[in-house]
């Protein structure tokens, strides 16, 4: 039982949490960027979705 509570963390698992940090929202600016011309209204939604998912995962997430 101790084992599972003193667990430690390997690299793997740090990189997958950055990744989900600040992989995401880098990768669907671009992807917004690139459907900005082509499609507006996405390039928005998707703009105003990764937006909000920076304010809470690097905000209150983020303190936790």
């Amino acid at each position: 039982m101790m084992s599972l509570i003193s667990r430690e963390f390997d690299g793997g698992f740090i990189l997958l949490i950055i990744f989900f940090v600040y992989g995401f929202p880098i990768l669907s600016s671009i992807l917004a960027i690139y459907l900005r011309k082509k499609e507006p209204t996405k390039a928005k939604i998707i703009g105003i979705l990764t937006a909000v998912y920076v304010i809470i995962s690097l905000g209150y997430c983020g303190i936790i």
